[in-house]
């Protein structure tokens, strides 16, 4: 996917090198890419299509602020884990439990935003400002024993909720103009935040009580975006 925006980019850009790009103004426009998350201290490590809307005032050719929405497909995760296993001569027991989990996310984010224009028709920028996210997540949790052989399955449990925080977030790219008003974008941006939970969940574990609190995911969301956008 990466290799595909990148060279989308290069071939719309080559036919349109002689536009002249306006350099200030509101412009508003879309974007669509790929986005990977990490999640901290987990084996999850995942990749989904990403999509958004951005919206900025260029106040002169090297600044403007920039506001944008983006939200993720779902991340898929699936991971198996023993918890027991005896085998004594020809009889095997084991047990099992499978996570299968979809994640999805939605980043809301205020940039001031540098350019470098390099000519009339192409320009780098950087920006970096907060973000706020909001994750989603939806767990089957599936458990099974295989006793000599033959399958069991004999739990099953679903939950769904939500984790939210506030952040930073980093962006750089690039900006060719395909006409003096449209403009084609090619960018990254990466967002680490503490997503918080603050449910109280309680269980009973050998007669101890045990309540969680305040759970956070040290989450890393970064998106490659090729966008579009107009400028009035």
């Amino acid at each position: 996917m990466k290799k595909t925006i990148i060279a989308a980019f290069i071939l719309t850009t080559t036919c349109s090198a002689s536009a002249i790009a306006q350099t200030e103004g509101f412009y508003l426009g879309g974007e669509f890419g790929r986005g990977q998350l990490k999640i901290a201290d987990t084996s999850i490590n995942e990749h989904a299509n990403n999509y958004g809307i951005y919206a900025g005032y260029r106040f002169t050719n090297w600044f403007a602020l920039e506001a944008k929405i983006s939200k993720t497909a779902d991340f898929h995760h699936n991971e198996t884990i023993i918890e027991s296993y005896y085998e004594y001569e020809d009889y095997v027991h084991s047990d099992y439990t499978n996570f299968k989990t979809e994640f999805s996310a939605t980043s809301v984010s205020l940039t001031p935003t540098f350019y470098w224009q390099f000519n009339d028709t192409f320009s780098a920028f950087a920006k970096m400002g907060v973000s706020y996210t909001s994750m989603n997540i939806d767990c089957q949790i599936d458990n099974y024993a295989v006793y000599d052989g033959t399958l069991d399955a004999y739990g099953h449990t679903h939950s769904s909720d939500n984790y939210d925080g506030f952040s930073y977030t980093l962006g750089v790219g690039f900006d060719s103009a395909l006409t003096e008003s449209l403009t084609l974008r090619l960018s990254y941006d990466y967002t680490r935040v503490y997503l918080e939970n603050s449910h109280v969940y309680s269980y009973n574990e050998d007669y101890y009580d045990i309540n969680i609190d305040n759970i956070k995911l040290d989450t890393t969301l970064s998106q490659f975006s090729l966008g579009l956008h107009y400028t009035f």
